[in-house]
């Protein structure tokens, strides 16, 4: 889900910095406008991936237990657990650069 996300939280182009200084919003608003887009997007990839496994492997094996799809608010979790990391770490530098950096991990 990290890489369907990944450029939802990026200006959409040239034109999204003019709309921004002529309409200005606020830091917070800004903020919980992006992290909410992607809370939803991945919730929506998490419905739309987990449920088609469901159905799938339920037609296929006719095993339906419904246990499987508390996988969805699980990776859901996870990921704006993630998110939530990520965008700390961006906030306390103040830069995305820094955030990219900690999402890697360590090699």
């Amino acid at each position: 889900m990290c890489w369907l996300t990944a450029g939802s939280s990026a200006d959409a182009g040239e034109g999204a910095i003019d709309l921004l200084l002529s309409k200005p919003i606020g830091r917070v608003a800004l903020f919980a406008g992006r992290y909410t887009g992607c809370a939803l997007l991945a919730a929506a990839a998490a419905v739309l991936f987990f449920g088609g496994n469901y159905l799938v492997l339920g037609a296929k094996t006719e095993l339906w237990d419904p246990s499987f799809l508390l996988t969805i608010p699980a990776s859901v979790f996870a990921y704006l657990a993630f998110l939530s990391l990520m965008a700390l770490v961006s906030l306390a530098g103040r830069s995305t650069g820094s955030a990219r950096w900690s999402s890697r991990g360590t090699r």
